[in-house]
């Protein structure tokens, strides 16, 4: 009895583990040109690239002004909002997902944000770009509200990109 417990428990780890994704990357134009680690930046444009338009019961979403905010939130609480370098962002993929559907059958019903944010200096200089992907595949009722939680994930990862940069 406690194999097949452990059997099974190991399988919803793996479940979880492989069926809830995100990956970010921070590639500099000139690799001779980094950022600095005392570096300040600032929330410039947000546009949305993804074409989505809620169907059924879809929610109803201000993509650009949320992830305008949770950027905004995210610069602010890490100690790093001022000036030196410009954050705009692209919004290349947005589906908000099922978690009764993530329920049924992982993969199914999933949330997905893509977004490419690109670093500009005070010059207007393209520095970097740091495109981001979050997918949430699995879950029932703890994954009700993803559609909108993935907006403030992705925030989160395209500053950690940033800063973990600036300490390279």
């Amino acid at each position: 009895m406690k194999r097949v417990l452990l059997m099974f428990s190991l399988l919803v780890l793996v479940s979880f583990a492989s069926a809830c994704s995100k990956s970010a990357s921070f590639n500099l134009n000139d690799p001779n040109v980094g950022i600095a680690p005392n570096s300040k930046f600032m929330v410039g444009e947000v546009i949305d690239k993804s074409g989505y338009k809620p169907q059924g019961d879809d929610p109803q979403l201000d993509l650009v002004n949320s992830l305008k905010s949770a950027l905004e939130v995210t610069i602010r609480n890490q100690g790093i909002n001022g000036d030196d370098y410009r954050i705009e962002t692209d919004i290349l993929v947005y589906e908000p997902g099922n978690a009764f559907k993530r329920w049924l059958m992982p993969g199914w019903g999933s949330t997905k944000f893509v977004t490419e944010s690109m670093i500009y200096d005070k010059n207007n200089t393209l520095i970097a770009t740091v495109p981001v992907e979050r997918t949430i595949g699995f879950g029932g009722a703890f994954t009700i509200g993803a559609w909108k939680e993935v907006i403030n994930e992705v925030a989160k990862e395209i500053i950690l990109a940033i800063k973990k940069a600036m300490y390279q």
